[in-house]
C-alpha cells in the first residue's frame, strides 16, 4: 500500500534511521570488565604456568641426576671401583665429577684435563673452565655472592673467565655418625659397590648442592665437592643438600634410582641414606 506521496511502506520515513547492516560497540564500562577478566584469568594462569615449568626443570634435573648415575655405572664396570670423592695427593684436589668427563660424553674437556695437575693450576685453566651443562640443576636461581651465572670466579683469577660451576655434590657420608667419611666418594679411597652394605637401592652416591661459589667448593673439577649430610636439606648453602626446587632437593641412589626428598624429612633418616653401611 502507498502513502500519501506515493511511497511503499517498506521506504523509510524522511529523518529516520536505516539500521540494516549496523553493528553495536562496547560500551566503556562493558571494556573496563573485559580488561577486568582478563586480568583475572591470567593472575589465575600465571601460578599455573611457573608449576608446569618448575615440573618440567625439577624432571630435567633428575633425567641429568639419572644420566650421573649411569656415568658411575660405567665408571665402576670399568675401573671395579667408583671415583675417588676427591684425589688430594699431592694437593690435587680433584673431583669425582671430572673423572667421569669420559663417560658423560666430554671426552674433549677429558683429553684436556691434566690429572697429575692441581685443579686450580694454569694447566687446567681451559679445561676446568668448561660450562657441562649436565652438571647444572636448571632450576638454580639462589646464587652465593662469587657464582657469576654458570661459572665460578676466585677473587685471585683476575681476567680468567671462572671455572665451571656444578649443582650436584658427591656423598661424602653422614655426619652424624663417625668416621664422617662413611659415603660412597670420600677422599683418596675408591670405594666398591661391595663395599656398600646397606645395598645399592638405599645408598645416597651424588646429591643436590646448588648455587655454590668457590668458598664452597662449587667447580666440578674442586675435589672439595663433597658433602657430609649433618643439618637437613635447604637449611644452609655451604656443602649440605640444597635445591631451589619447591619443597625438597633430589638424591641419586648407587643403584641410579633419582628420589625427591622433602625437606622436612627426618635429619636421622637422611644421613642414614648417606651411610654405606650403618645397617638402616
Amino acid at each position: 500500500m502507498n502513502d500519501r506521496n506515493g511511497r511503499g511502506d517498506h521506504a523509510p520515513r524522511r529523518g529516520g534511521k536505516n539500521t540494516r547492516g549496523s553493528r553495536p560497540g562496547f560500551t566503556l564500562v562493558e571494556l573496563l570488565v573485559v580488561i577486568a577478566i582478563v586480568g583475572i584469568m591470567l593472575a589465575l594462569m600465571l601460578p599455573a604456568i611457573g608449576a608446569v615449568r618448575e615440573t618440567a626443570r625439577r624432571m630435567q634435573c633428575g633425567s641429568r641426576l639419572r644420566e650421573i648415575g649411569t656415568a658411575l655405572t660405567n665408571y665402576h664396570s670399568q675401573h671395579e671401583t667408583y671415583p675417588p670423592g676427591s684425589h688430594r695427593h699431592g694437593k690435587l684436589q680433584i673431583a669425582w665429577s671430572a673423572y667421569l668427563l669420559p663417560h658423560v660424553e666430554q671426552g674433549a674437556a677429558g683429553d684436556a684435563f691434566h690429572y697429575d695437575s692441581p685443579f686450580i693450576s694454569a694447566e687446567n685453566r681451559a679445561a676446568a673452565g668448561a660450562v657441562i651443562p649436565l652438571y647444572l640443576c636448571p632450576s638454580t636461581s639462589r646464587r652465593t655472592w662469587d657464582r657469576d651465572g654458570d661459572r665460578i670466579r676466585r677473587p685471585t683469577d683476575g681476567d680468567f673467565a671462572g671455572r665451571g660451576a656444578t649443582d650436584y655434590g658427591g656423598v661424602f657420608g653422614s655426619g652424624l655418625a663417625e668416621p664422617i667419611n662413611n659415603g660412597v666418594l670420600i677422599y683418596d679411597v675408591p670405594v666398591r659397590r661391595q663395599d656398600v652394605h646397606d645395598g645399592l637401592t638405599h645408598t645416597a652416591i651424588v646429591v643436590e648442592d646448588t648455587g655454590r661459589g668457590f668458598q664452597w667448593d662449587g667447580e666440578w673439577a674442586n675435589g672439595g665437592n663433597v658433602l657430609a649430610v649433618e643439618t637437613g636439606i635447604n637449611r644452609q648453602q655451604d656443602n649440605e643438600m640444597w635445591s631451589d626446587h619447591p619443597g625438597g632437593a633430589q638424591m641419586l641412589l648407587c643403584a641410579g634410582a633419582v628420589r625427591f626428598l622433602i625437606a622436612d624429612m627426618d635429619v636421622e633418616v637422611l644421613g642414614a641414606l648417606c651411610h654405606r653401611g650403618d645397617g638402616r
